[in-house]
C-alpha cells in the first residue's frame, strides 16, 4: 500500500492507503484517465456576451442570409404582384426551379428561426391549377414590401 503524507498547518499526517482509497481521495474514482479536477468541473460559466450576430429582427436577418437569399428578396421586391417559380429560378441563376426549395427551406428558414423572423412576412407562395397546369407563384410578404429600402443592402456588415 502506498504511504501518503500530508502537511497542513504544521501538522504531519501519514496514512497507508489502498489504490482505490487514493483514487477516491484524488477524485479519480472509477477511471484513471485524464479527468478534470472537481474544482474545475463546478466552476460557474460566465454569462454569454451578446454580439451583433445574435441580434434578432428583419435587418439582422437580411445581413446574415446568403447573397442569393438577398437576391431572392430583391426579386420579390421588384415583383409585388408575384413571380412564377420558373422565372424566379432563372433570375436567381438556378438550373431547376426545385433548387429554390433549398434556398427557402434550408437557407432562409434556418436564419429566420435564429433571427426570430416569421418567413410568412418575408414571402408567401401560392399554388394554382389553371387548366390542369400546376403553377407555383412567389409573392413578397409585408416585411419585404413595407420595410424601408435602407434596410436592404447587398453588403454584409464587417464583423
Amino acid at each position: 500500500m502506498p504511504t501518503v503524507t500530508v502537511y497542513r498547518d504544521g501538522v504531519r499526517i501519514e496514512a497507508n492507503l489502498s489504490l482505490d482509497d487514493l483514487k477516491d481521495l484524488m477524485g479519480l474514482k472509477g477511471s484513471t484517465t485524464n479527468q478534470t479536477p472537481l474544482s474545475e468541473r463546478h466552476r460557474p460559466t460566465p454569462a454569454p456576451i451578446s454580439t451583433p450576430s445574435e441580434q434578432v429582427g428583419y435587418k439582422p436577418f437580411l445581413h446574415e442570409i446568403s447573397d442569393r437569399g438577398r437576391d431572392f428578396i430583391q426579386v420579390l421586391r421588384e415583383n409585388p404582384d408575384g413571380i412564377e417559380i420558373k422565372a424566379l429560378a432563372s433570375r436567381l441563376g438556378f438550373n431547376s426551379p426545385t433548387q429554390i426549395g433549398g434556398l427557402t427551406g434550408g437557407g432562409l428558414a434556418k436564419v429566420a428561426k435564429r433571427k426570430k423572423v416569421d418567413l410568412r412576412k418575408v414571402y408567401r407562395k401560392v399554388i394554382t391549377n389553371a387548366n390542369g397546369v400546376r403553377t407555383l407563384t412567389f409573392y413578397p410578404g409585408e416585411l419585404v414590401l413595407n420595410e424601408g429600402r435602407d434596410l436592404f443592402s447587398n453588403e454584409k456588415p464587417a464583423v
